[in-house]
């Protein structure tokens, strides 16, 4: 990871992939006092997909049946 200093409000961190293989040349992240508010891809092709975060609410709480999987009919499950 490499510091790149601060550009819009946000310091930025450089990490780029150990695999080339990885689908991607580099990730920014863009840092605040709140965390993460922003991320940048570059891909293998040097096009920059950019991502913004607000209104992130940091461990809320959730039902516990809120993301309750079944399995379609017919398929193999492995494990409990």
């Amino acid at each position: 990871m490499t510091q790149l200093g601060e550009k819009d409000g946000l310091e930025w961190l450089e990490a780029l992939p150990r695999d080339k293989d990885a689908g991607f040349e580099s990730m920014r992240l863009g840092l605040s006092t709140g965390g993460v508010e922003a991320m940048e891809l570059v891909d293998h092709f040097g096009q920059t997909t950019r991502l913004r975060f607000s209104n992130v609410v940091r461990n809320p709480q959730i039902e516990p049946g809120t993301f309750r999987f079944t399995p379609p009919k017919g398929a193999d499950v492995l494990g409990d």
